[in-house]
């Protein structure tokens, strides 16, 4: 479901709200397909159970931005943080590490230096989201 746009332009602290919760959605999206992506392209079991035990915490993550996006163009702001906070104590610094032990496991080199800055890209983004809205609540 494509997220719910504001009805309405808005500025300040709302705008940059908004904003970053758009960025963490977009970085929900990005954590998604390189991970779904590296899985694809290899043969490594290890791996590809790493990235399935891995699928579940970014995909309740992209489910829980994709609603705090849509609760903040409804305006319902107490919803929005709510939704964050649940994707923030999502686990997706074990979620990067269990991937980064596979691949070391395996003998291959470390998680691939972008997919390991799109997951903290991605803890970093929910959470600055989360504590903007904070301070409007």
């Amino acid at each position: 479901m494509p997220p719910v746009q504001p009805s309405k332009p808005e500025f300040g602290v709302r705008g940059l709200a908004g904003t970053a919760i758009f960025c963490a959605y977009n970085q929900s999206t990005l954590v998604q397909g390189a991970s779904h992506s590296l899985a694809s392209r290899t043969s490594n079991p290890g791996i590809k159970a790493a990235y399935s035990a891995c699928a579940s915490i970014t995909d309740t993550v992209g489910e829980k931005v994709t609603l705090a996006l849509n609760s903040w163009g409804e305006g319902n702001y107490g919803d929005a943080e709510k939704q964050l906070r649940s994707a923030r104590q999502s686990d997706i610094p074990s979620c990067r590490d269990k991937l980064n032990d596979a691949f070391n496991r395996a003998g291959n080199p470390p998680l691939p230096a972008d997919l390991g800055a799109k997951f903290k890209g991605l803890l970093a983004l929910v959470t600055v989201a989360e504590q903007i809205v904070e301070q409007i609540r």
